[in-house]
C-alpha cells in the first residue's frame, strides 16, 4: 500500500484491513457500504481522497479488490 501519500493514511488502510479480513469487525465499524450495483463488493473510505474496494465471498469472508482513489473509483463503478 505504497501507493498512499501519508503515513496517516497508510495506517487508516491498514487498520481497516486488518480489523475487517482478519479480526473479522464488520465493514460498517469503518463507514463501508455495499454498492448498490453489485452487493458482494463493499467499498471502504480511506481517508477523503481514497477508496478500498472488498468482495466477500460465499462464505462470507472479505478478500481485497483495490484501492483506488477518489477520482478512480468514481471512473470505475458502474452508473
Amino acid at each position: 500500500m505504497c501507493i498512499l501519500p501519508h503515513a496517516a493514511l497508510r495506517k487508516k488502510a491498514e487498520n481497516a484491513l486488518l480489523g475487517i479480513i482478519r479480526d473479522g469487525q464488520p465493514y460498517t465499524a469503518f463507514s463501508g457500504k455495499r454498492m448498490g450495483y453489485d452487493r458482494r463488493i463493499i467499498s471502504v473510505p480511506i481517508g477523503r481522497g481514497w477508496r478500498l474496494l472488498l468482495k466477500e465471498r460465499e462464505d462470507k469472508s472479505k478478500v481485497v479488490l483495490s484501492l483506488l482513489s477518489h477520482e478512480s473509483y468514481n471512473r470505475a463503478r458502474p452508473r
